[in-house]
């Protein structure tokens, strides 16, 4: 007699495992847990085999049926529906792993290692796949996008100004189908035909503060009403001028503020190599203010909204707008402000570019005793940041220039 939802709710265990049938095969298996299982019995090849269709009520009585009937079909063709199941699993698997998420994923990992990313590198990598690239059209199979998927994504971030960004998603897009191509989930780069659909931002100098505007720009700064962090930031950045994403993804193990240092690990410089910031009275008075604020984090600048990772660049820039500084000046300005002061003030060029840790240029600067150098650039960060102070007050006669070694 065919079972009834009704008659299945009323079925009682036993101490022993027992069958209640349905009909077709198709039969309820009662174990003592009182657990209720579909089974579908059939015959394929002369042999007998049991096909598990899944538990009740998950699978209701209507469920069952048409699974017993989708089976059916199947070994009327000569297929065993449990293997043919396996075999869907497998296939899904597979499609889970050519996905253009799964591809991009795997691609970063293997790049990251191959090509020795920093850590700043990676994030800014993984920033444009996950806010742009992802959301479009991560979880598509990357055989089934086409162009115009990717230039609607590439079109949606030049919409919204940032041409440097679309640029590089297109950039990164053509190395991650290439590496599709590569093991064989895709069949062409797609993104290469794609070069020139979106505009090419204009490469100019990253524009600098001139001496005399640094009197208003820390005013500006003493006025500005966000976040204590991103002011203090902008800050740090003029006093030790490294690069933004090197102070903004900084930890607060790297600092020894009673040795006055900071040692940004080689993960995290762009050239690979270990770098120390002596740190001035002002810096540290400015790091010991931040440390009051964010010092229960393990970074100087926690991002607002996932703590975790650090503050964007794009965060300064914009504190730059709100303070006038809009298409004028950028956070990695302050570098060449520095730059161009201190070669005025007469400090050394080597003693300049080993703070700014710029690739060196010779065998002979590469190796200049070191012990020396830090020496030399502790008085040089010392002086400068005297000489910015003396700069906000009106006082810079009374900062002299560096003796020449």
């Amino acid at each position: 007699m065919a079972l009834t939802d009704t008659h299945i709710r009323t079925i009682k265990s036993r101490p022993q495992p027992f069958k209640v049938t349905d009909g077709g095969g198709l039969h309820l298996e009662v174990r003592p847990t009182g657990s209720k299982l579909w089974r579908y019995r059939f015959r394929l090849h002369g042999k007998e085999n049991v096909y598990a269709i899944g538990e009740y009520p998950a699978i209701s009585l209507a469920e069952a049926r048409k699974a017993r009937d989708d089976a059916k079909n199947l070994v009327r063709e000569g297929l065993n529906p449990a293997q043919n199941r396996k075999l869907d699993r497998l296939k899904a698997t597979l499609a889970s792993r050519e996905t253009f998420r799964a591809v991009a994923e795997e691609w970063v990992e293997s790049r990251a290692v191959e090509s020795k990313w920093s850590d700043s590198y990676r994030h800014g990598v993984k920033r444009i796949l996950e806010g742009d690239l992802f959301p479009a059209f991560g979880n598509l199979p990357i055989r089934q996008i086409k162009a115009a998927h990717l230039l609607a994504a590439l079109k949606s971030i030049e919409k919204r100004g940032a041409l440097t960004v679309a640029a590089r998603a297109r950039y990164l897009s053509s190395e991650i189908w290439r590496y599709a191509v590569g093991t064989l989930r895709a069949d062409s780069d797609l993104a290469a035909s794609l070069r020139g659909a979106v505009r090419m931002p204009s490469h100019e100098h990253h524009p600098s503060l001139k001496r005399d505007e640094i009197p208003a720009f820390l005013a500006a700064l003493g006025n500005y009403s966000g976040r204590k962090e991103t002011a203090t930031a902008l800050k740090l950045l003029l006093l030790l001028f490294p690069r933004p994403g090197e102070l903004l993804g900084a930890s607060w193990a790297e600092f020894d503020l009673d040795a006055e240092l900071w040692r940004i690990p080689a993960q995290r410089m762009k050239m690979g190599e270990p770098h120390v910031v002596p740190l001035s009275q002002q810096a540290l008075e400015q790091l010991r203010e931040l440390h009051s604020i964010t010092g229960g984090n393990r970074l100087l600048f926690p991002n607002l909204r996932r703590p975790r990772t650090c503050m964007t660049g794009t965060t300064m820039n914009r504190a730059l707008e709100r303070m006038g500084y809009g298409g004028h000046f950028s956070a990695h300005g302050f570098r060449a402000t520095a730059s161009t002061l201190l070669n005025e003030m007469g400090c050394r060029p080597d003693v300049i570019e080993r703070q700014l840790a710029h690739a060196e240029r010779s065998k002979t600067r590469a190796a200049y005793n070191q012990a020396s150098f830090l020496a030399e650039r502790t008085a040089m960060m010392q002086q400068w940041a005297d000489y910015v102070g003396a700069l906000a007050s009106g006082k810079v006669a009374s900062i002299g220039r560096t003796k020449a070694a």
